[in-house]
């Protein structure tokens, strides 16, 4: 069941925001929100009219806001997201925003050094902080809704003669991410997989009509599950992601 979550201009500070969702056609989830509503919601992309400059409209909000999507229209052409359907709605997001993706992608490729060095320097120390800033990585380039990643982690323990325990954390979010420890979900979901950590990069699975990415990835033998939803995930975003793993593991 593949869902859509677009914004587009309303008027002023305020936006239409609704969920194309396949099960639902008939029945139309709009809602006005503000932009700083969008913080807390799972978003695709946002649509705003010719002279409304992105970097204006979204500036008290960049911090919350730090990879959303937003295009710029053709002057004169708005979106009414309440005369859309589903596929309609997919047109104008392949149309408008999977280009702003693809420069992400591009950019991405172009900083994939620096961006290495970074990434390196905090693992395996600084573990969480690694997987938040990879988190950030992944969603702007896979165009996230919603982002998970679980990896194992130490428990720290209070007294220096207890050893440590092995647990699941979860690093989610919409647009920022939030670490989870000691999660069921993530040690179910670990156990699930345990048998398919066969490489540094896998995909194991992408449903097109879901829109559902899980990947299998090791840093340097350490496991992690990538789950995405996303409405696209192009050969290009593959290839990036591997170089950007292979290179961790170098």
């Amino acid at each position: 069941m593949t869902k859509l979550y677009l914004a587009s201009y309303y008027d002023g500070n305020r936006l239409q925001y609704r969920t194309f969702d396949t099960l639902n056609e008939e029945e139309k989830s709009i809602k006005i929100i503000e932009p700083q509503d969008l913080s807390d919601l799972p978003i695709h992309g946002v649509f705003l009219p010719f002279e409304v400059k992105k970097e204006d409209y979204f500036a008290n909000y960049k911090d919350h806001l730090r990879h959303l999507k937003a295009v710029e229209l053709p002057e004169g052409e708005l979106v009414d997201l309440e005369k859309l359907n589903l596929a309609e709605g997919i047109q104008k997001y392949l149309k408008y925003l999977s280009p702003i993706l693809l420069r992400e992608n591009l950019n991405t490729l172009s900083q994939l050094f620096p961006t290495l060095t970074h990434l390196k320097q905090l693992f395996p120390n600084e573990r969480t902080t690694f997987f938040e800033e990879l988190w950030h990585i992944l969603n702007k380039n896979l165009g996230s809704s919603q982002l998970k990643i679980i990896f194992n982690h130490l428990e720290s323990s209070q007294e220096e003669s207890q050893k440590k325990k092995l647990i699941q954390v979860i690093v989610e979010g919409h647009h920022t991410p939030n670490p989870v420890e000691n999660s069921d979900l993530g040690s179910e979901l670990m156990k699930h997989y345990e048998k398919q950590f066969h490489s540094n990069f896998e995909v194991v699975e992408w449903d097109t009509e879901e829109g559902r990415l899980v990947i299998l990835a090791q840093v340097h033998s350490s496991p992690c599950i990538i789950m995405s939803e996303s409405i696209e995930f192009t050969f290009f975003q593959k290839s990036l992601l591997k170089a950007l793993f292979d290179g961790l593991n170098q």
